[in-house]
């Protein structure tokens, strides 16, 4: 089953994730960086790397995957035609019925790894917990497209909450 991830939602949860981190932050007296449409093309990069790490996280529950490496016009961030090519074919396909979590698990994963790179901060642990999240959410759609390989209808055994 082929599943095309839809960028947009990536960089949306990105930036969620940013402005969470940001607000939680400043309750604290601390500060965090913001990300802004400006930097769309250094996170257009950052995502490739994160799904390009997701596939390979996915071993061999991955039968095939394609990128595009071309940008988008970066003065139409959100356009139908500003979204980057990202698919993967599982090799079982998703759990019967569950095609739409699988794709939001598998864009969750990159965008938690992506943000490990574009907000973590190694000096407090930030950057291995949201990588841990994105491993973590790569690892169930692993574990549920192998199970269902195997004929199984297999929910992974434990969902890790996210705390921002």
């Amino acid at each position: 089953m082929e599943i095309n991830l839809n960028s947009n939602t990536i960089i949306d949860e990105l930036m969620a994730v940013a402005a969470l981190r940001a607000r939680s932050a400043e309750g604290r007296g601390a500060a965090r960086a913001l990300l802004t449409p400006d930097q769309l093309p250094a996170l257009r990069n950052i995502v490739r790397m994160a799904f390009a790490e997701l596939c390979m996280r996915l071993g061999n529950a991955v039968e095939s995957s394609d990128m595009d490496f071309d940008d988008p016009k970066p003065d139409e961030p959100y356009s139908a035609a500003a979204t980057l090519r990202m698919a993967i074919t599982l090799s079982s396909g998703a759990p019967k019925g569950r095609e739409l979590a699988v794709k939001r698990s598998l864009e969750h994963a990159v965008a938690m790894l992506a943000a490990a790179f574009a907000l973590g901060e190694p000096s407090d642990g930030s950057a291995d917990g949201l990588r841990a999240e994105g491993l973590a959410a790569a690892d169930a759609v692993r574990e549920c497209s192998l199970a269902s390989a195997d004929g199984g209808d297999a929910v992974p055994q434990r969902v890790t909450p996210f705390f921002f």
